[in-house]
């Protein structure tokens, strides 16, 4: 009997000790509804160079990362090596946490080793739209296919928003408008040579999904509309434009999109669609109303698994192929991350260039701007991916 009750106990502690591990992995990630096995999994495949996920993303098995920690980031061992790697890059010295990890040497090197063409970044000129005064440096168009990645949410999972930044680029960073430290945030990333956006709460059209405080809601008069929408645009600056969280009523909504847009238009922004819904008029009423604006093209990890996500990974290359560019929406999971780290460096190679949005908007006729009438939407639907 007393063997069995040890043998119980054993037991018991390690089916806690596996449930305490999940829930902090998962707490980490960021990520509701994760298939468990595969997100424990992808992390530590990817910092140690596993070959099966190199082959899923068709590349050479590699470290990306170097000597990796806790999640695939480098961990500084001494002081040694905090000093050696504020050589790569000593612009994050004064805006990294000194709680997170320091960024990879590799930083400075993803940088330099583009062709770059340095937009309108004079933040004094009065004349320059903040879209262009604010775009990351983008390379030279020698007619090599672009791709463009967005990650949206950032600042709700504060490590994994710093990993999106080490990452290289130049990637566009969507900042959430509630996200806590968001300054502090953005300054990080323009300094790594990524782009910001705006990312801001609209509402979904399952009423059981929270936007987040202070989301545009279809049924709030103007004034209020109004109000959220200055609260927003409010809270940090450096950015080039905004993008909906998830929105797939709002921005189906003619009049509800107007007020956004109005407001994108006067301060010089850009408007990128992510498209949370097929019904969306929000790249339609922008290109009527004079605003540069682009279109998702596609969801990298809305299935959230290794292959499903190499999969959309390859289906953005083929339409950058087809069409000289693509634009792919993913999110800060520890997963995502893992794949971008494995799949991002190989891109030179494959023969594309990889672009920030604002090297990629669409720029209406300037005899457009100022319209309010819309287009024909039927004519446009089938840009609609």
């Amino acid at each position: 009997m007393q063997s069995l009750a040890k043998a119980w106990r054993i037991f018991a502690r390690a089916v806690t000790a596996a449930c305490l591990i999940a829930v902090m992995q998962i707490t980490d990630a960021g990520e509701r509804g994760a298939h468990w096995p595969a997100l424990f999994g992808a992390s530590k495949a990817a910092a140690e160079g596993d070959p099966k996920l190199s082959s899923l993303l068709g590349v050479r098995p590699q470290s990306i990362l170097g000597s990796t920690g806790a999640g695939g980031i480098e961990t500084a061992s001494d002081e040694r090596d905090l000093q050696e790697r504020a050589k790569f890059a000593p612009e994050f010295v004064d805006v990294w946490p000194n709680d997170m990890p320091p960024p990879p040497p590799r930083v400075r090197e993803w940088r330099m080793s583009w062709n770059f063409r340095m937009p309108e970044q004079d933040e004094g000129a009065a004349n320059t739209p903040a879209w262009r005064r604010y775009a990351a440096a983008a390379p030279v168009d020698d007619g090599r296919p672009r791709i463009v990645i967005v990650l949206d949410d950032l600042g709700l999972n504060r490590r994994n928003a710093w990993r999106s930044v080490a990452l290289p680029g130049p990637l566009t960073l969507a900042v959430m408008s509630y996200a806590e430290d968001a300054e502090r945030l953005v300054d990080g990333i323009r300094k790594a040579g990524h782009e910001v956006m705006l990312h801001l709460p609209m509402e979904p059209e399952n009423p059981l999904e929270d936007p987040g405080p202070n989301a545009l809601r279809v049924d709030l008069p103007d004034g209020e509309i109004d109000r959220r929408l200055s609260w927003a645009l409010a809270r940090f600056d450096g950015y080039v434009g905004v993008n909906n969280h998830m929105g797939s009523r709002y921005t189906a909504d003619a009049r509800a999109m107007r007020s956004v847009l109005r407001e994108v238009r006067a301060r010089d922004l850009l408007f990128l669609d992510s498209l949370t819904s097929g019904s969306s008029r929000g790249a339609t009423l922008a290109r009527s109303m004079g605003i540069p604006h682009a279109r998702r093209d596609v969801f990298i990890d809305h299935e959230l698994s290794p292959s499903a996500i190499a999969r959309q990974l390859n289906r953005l290359e083929a339409v950058a192929r087809a069409r000289g560019h693509a634009i792919g929406i993913g999110h800060p999971h520890s997963m995502t991350l893992d794949m971008l780290a494995a799949w991002l460096p190989g891109l030179e190679a494959r023969g594309f260039v990889l672009a920030p949005v604002s090297a990629v908007v669409d720029i209406p006729e300037s005899d457009l701007a100022g319209a309010e009438t819309e287009p024909n939407v039927a004519s446009l639907s089938a840009a609609q991916p």
